[in-house]
């Protein structure tokens, strides 16, 4: 028959694409072909304690909103004591805003609050 390939270059074909499949993944697995970019870690979320929280601008500085009882905030920072936490909610459009640590209940996971990044409180840029 005409045009049928032989059983010698099936094995050929098919050998040449296992040979390269292997190779593929060896590369791929040793970092030749670069790493992959890991992503980044949930943050932690708090949930605002019954009567809620105030959200301040800066730790110890003015309400600017006030989460409501039993809300959820993602938490993506704290201060250097943990006594502030730096989080963002939903309704503010994910804006930073802080809260005090104490009155809110921290899920532990899946980033604990210890393990969270330390951050500077930005003063909000005022413009003319």
């Amino acid at each position: 028959m005409r045009g049928a390939a032989s059983p010698r270059a099936w094995l050929f074909w098919g050998g040449s694409a296992v040979a390269a499949g292997a190779l593929a993944f060896v590369a791929g697995a040793s970092g030749l072909l670069g790493h992959a970019e890991r992503a980044p870690e949930p943050p932690a979320v708090v949930q605002a304690p019954v009567e809620g929280a105030n959200l301040l601008d800066c730790p110890a500085g003015r309400t600017v909103a006030v989460a409501a009882r039993e809300e959820r905030l993602y938490v993506v920072g704290r201060t250097a004591d943990a006594q502030w936490l730096a989080v963002r909610a939903p309704e503010l459009g994910y804006r930073t805003v802080w809260v005090a640590a104490l009155p809110v209940v921290a899920d532990e996971f899946p980033t604990a609050i210890a393990d969270l990044p330390v951050r500077e409180c930005a003063p909000p840029e005022v413009r003319r």
